[in-house]
C-alpha cells in the first residue's frame, strides 16, 4: 500500500513538473511569436523601412512623402512647453519644427538606423542615458494608441478623432534612441509614418 501511494506520489509530481514546464515553452513561444509578428509583414515593412529613413538621409523631400498617407496625412508631435503639440503634415517641405524653425531633415543622418533592431523597445528611465539601452528598435507594437495624447482640451474634436482613428492602423513602432519615435501603418496595402514623436523623454 505504501509502495503504492509512493508510486501516486511520484506521477503526480512528474505530471505537475511536465504541465509546468509545457506551460513556460508555450508562454515564451507566444512571447516570440508576438515579438516576431508576422514575418512576410515584417520583410515588406523592413523594406519600406529602409526606403523611408534613405530619403531622409538624402534629404529626398519626393520620396519621404510618398511615406505620407496622401489623404490621412501624418502627425508629428513635438513639445510645446509641458504639453505636446501636434502638427498635420502632408508634405514635409512645409514643415517646419516649432523648436527652432528648422527643417525635419535637421538630424544626425549617421545616427538614423536603416535596419532596426527587432526586439522589445528601450524604456525610458531618465537616468543618465535617457533608455536603457541604446541603438535603433522595432517592435510590432502600438503604445501610441494606449497612450491617448490628443486628450487634450484646447485641441479640436476633429482633430482628436482623426488622430483616434489614424493611430489604429499603427503595426509597428521604431524608436531610434538618438532622434525619435516613428509610428508606422499599413493602409490598402502600402506603408505610411502616420506619427513621428519628435519629443525628448524627460523634458519638460
Amino acid at each position: 500500500m505504501k509502495k503504492f501511494i509512493a508510486f501516486l506520489y511520484i506521477s503526480y509530481t512528474l505530471l505537475s513538473c511536465t504541465t509546468e514546464t509545457k506551460k513556460k515553452l508555450d508562454s515564451v513561444q507566444t512571447e516570440k511569436k508576438e515579438l516576431e509578428g508576422d514575418t512576410p509583414k515584417l520583410l515588406e515593412f523592413n523594406e519600406a523601412y529602409s526606403a523611408f529613413f534613405w530619403a531622409l538621409v538624402d534629404k529626398d523631400e519626393k520620396t519621404f512623402n510618398t511615406f505620407i498617407h496622401p489623404k490621412f496625412g501624418a502627425y508629428f508631435i513635438e513639445s510645446n512647453g509641458a504639453l505636446p503639440s501636434f502638427v498635420f503634415v502632408k508634405d514635409i517641405a512645409n514643415f517646419k519644427r516649432i523648436t527652432d524653425g528648422k527643417s525635419f531633415f535637421n538630424i544626425d543622418a549617421e545616427k538614423v538606423g536603416t535596419e532596426p533592431l527587432l526586439e522589445e523597445l528601450p524604456i525610458v528611465i531618465c537616468e543618465g542615458n535617457i533608455y536603457n539601452k541604446q541603438g535603433c528598435f522595432t517592435q510590432n507594437i502600438n503604445k501610441l494608441r494606449e497612450s491617448g495624447l490628443w486628450s487634450l482640451p484646447d485641441l479640436k474634436e476633429q482633430d482628436k478623432k482623426n488622430m483616434d482613428k489614424l493611430s489604429e492602423t499603427i503595426e509597428y513602432t521604431v524608436v531610434n534612441t538618438a532622434n525619435y519615435i516613428y509610428y508606422f501603418s499599413q493602409i490598402d496595402g502600402a506603408w505610411y509614418v502616420t506619427f513621428i514623436d519628435m519629443r525628448t523623454p524627460c523634458q519638460a
